[in-house]
């Protein structure tokens, strides 16, 4: 329901929904979270087409991450939020979640893998260095979000921090396991949302400078941060490269 809902009110109508989140959210810290949704969203529709364990064995993985990051940062910062109806649904939402794929990945465990991919010897160096990368970033996010975050364009504050640090753990600790072994499918799941992830967050900050005018394309720090999505933007594409490339 978030995914589906709230990520494309985020993005491009934020003004809709925010009076009605869990917590008080910024102009640019809504439409990011929006570009967080909407880029899982595109990767649903890939496994709602694709109703298969191919695609969803690393998904998986990657969604429990992600929830429980998301988990623990709120209940980390449980004095922030507000609304106790609106504050239940979000923690019914995504602790739900989080034990609902934990449970399908214990169920699910031992089904036969699917013959992996053969990629690219460049790509296959290129995807544990990046996927290590990640991770670490995430972390030290979640340890010392002021600092890790210190150069993004606009203020971020812990909670946030540890919120966005799922948005990195996840899909570096996704990187890690398809360099291990990846199916076509995954690498196409895995390579949507990293390229979303990288056009949409780009986009948000684009939406959020004209909404407010107060992103600095001036500083070092902004264009840090742009780099760093383009690159994760440029990894998704080759992944969907990849999972396209004839065996």
């Amino acid at each position: 329901m978030i995914v589906l809902i709230a990520g494309p009110l985020l993005l491009f109508a934020p003004q809709v929904i925010v009076s009605y989140w869990p917590w008080a959210i910024t102009p640019f810290n809504a439409r990011f979270l929006g570009a967080v949704y909407v880029a899982e969203l595109f990767c649903l529709a890939i496994l709602f087409t694709h109703n298969r364990w191919s695609p969803g064995r690393a998904a998986l993985v990657v969604a429990f991450v992600f929830t429980f990051v998301v988990s623990i940062a709120s209940l980390l910062h449980l004095t922030s939020l507000a609304g106790p109806r609106r504050v239940a649904l979000w923690f019914i939402l995504y602790v739900g979640y989080a034990a609902l794929t934990f449970g399908a990945l214990l169920l699910y465990r031992r089904l036969p893998a699917v013959p992996p991919l053969t990629i690219s010897e460049r790509l296959g160096r290129i995807m544990p260095i990046a996927g290590v990368l990640l991770v670490l970033y995430g972390a030290a996010l979640f340890v010392v979000p002021g600092f890790a975050a210190g150069f993004w364009p606009w203020p971020i504050d812990a909670m946030h921090g540890r919120i966005y640090s799922a948005v990195f753990l996840a899909p570096g600790i996704g990187l890690l396991l398809l360099a291990r072994s990846a199916a076509r499918e995954e690498c196409l799941v895995g390579g949507v949302f990293m390229a979303g992830l990288g056009l949409f967050a780009v986009l948000s900050l684009i939406l959020a400078h004209v909404q407010t005018g107060r992103a600095s394309f001036l500083s070092p720090g902004t264009w840090v941060w742009l780099a760093l999505f383009a690159v994760i933007g440029v990894l998704g594409a080759l992944l969907i490269r990849a999972s396209r490339e004839k065996a």
